[in-house]
């Protein structure tokens, strides 16, 4: 049976070295990609130079493009913009694919009803970071519009679950239809939090089922960075790290979710909320934890907004769907 032609999309920024492990692991591929499309972005040169040296290395074909400003969702629009394959793959600039990543995602697609396919990613940290959760499900979306999710941090007795249907796949692991994503949704703001899971709704809106390989498992080798909240403070780009995550996930359930999904969980999040995004209830918690009740005060302020013109964009673009 003849494969279905493949693109794999990879925005990089500023990780020269990382980028060509992961160039590596997609040319060892039982099948290969048909064609891997690199975007590197801003002023990151050294990247570029590294790209160029490597290109003719490999038995793809190798695109470089060029963002001049830098962002996930803009360059992985350029890259599909771009794309001539019939599935897509995405996967980040400092993660390893497994040696059968692109033959076992082409096996889902010969089922017409099958619109998107990812897997658990496994993170490689050089640093504490907190243990694994214990889970029992993944990339599920509750009755409120929130993540059940440890595709991040999954314990390794999962790796041996049967594939199921779900809600959201995770960007470092993951494919689908070129047909069945129109475009990454282009007013989510930076970090461009809940990508994913937008696309995942164009998937499903199509009526096709998104799919969890539990045992295709992509390796990741993130930086250091810094977490939504340590353990005696908030991060310092509250910006990036709490307002924008609370815009971008009331805006994709607002213009995707079911009326439970957009206004229960639109009062919850803003009564309740949590630590890291308060409502009311999460930011009295956060004062008793960080002890500053006035920045306490203002980040519940600004959640709040950020939460109300996120379902007002999501509810604009639920409109012209349906117009």
């Amino acid at each position: 049976m003849k494969h279905k032609s493949t693109s794999v999309l990879i925005p990089t920024y500023r990780r020269g070295g990382t980028v060509k492990g992961c160039l590596k692991s997609l040319s060892s591929q039982t099948v290969l990609p048909d064609e891997v499309i690199i975007v590197w972005q801003g002023s990151d040169n050294e990247t570029n130079e590294i790209l160029q040296d490597i290109k003719k290395t490999f038995d793809f074909d190798l695109k470089v493009l060029h963002l001049a400003k830098p962002g996930i969702v803009p360059a992985e629009n350029i890259a599909l913009q771009t794309s001539i394959g019939e599935i897509i793959f995405l996967i980040d600039d400092d993660a390893v694919a497994p040696h059968n990543w692109i033959e076992t995602y082409l096996l889902f697609y010969q089922d017409d009803n099958i619109g998107a396919v990812g897997g658990p990613v496994c993170n490689h940290y050089d640093y504490n970071y907190p243990p694994k959760s214990k889970c029992k499900k993944t990339a599920h979306l509750s009755i409120l519009g929130h993540s059940i999710n440890c595709i991040f941090t999954m314990p390794e007795e999962m790796y041996c679950l049967p594939t199921e249907e779900v809600d959201q796949l995770a960007g470092p692991n993951m494919s689908f239809r070129r047909d069945a994503v129109d475009k990454f949704n282009i007013y989510l703001k930076p970090y461009w939090y809940e990508f994913e899971l937008e696309a995942c709704f164009q998937v499903k809106n199509k009526k096709l089922k998104v799919m969890f390989d539990y045992s295709c498992v992509v390796d990741h080798y993130p930086q250091r960075r810094k977490t939504l909240t340590t353990k005696n403070k908030r991060p310092d780009d509250k910006l990036i790290q709490i307002y924008n995550p609370a815009y971008n996930h009331s805006l994709v359930i607002s213009q995707h979710g079911t009326s439970i999904q957009r206004y229960l969980g639109l009062i919850y999040d803003l009564l309740i909320g949590t630590r890291t995004f308060p409502g009311l209830v999460g930011s009295m918690a956060g004062m008793l934890k960080y002890k500053n009740i006035s920045d306490e005060l203002v980040i519940l302020f600004n959640v709040i907004k950020s939460r109300i013109l996120g379902w007002m964009k999501g509810s604009e673009l639920r409109k012209s769907q349906i117009d």
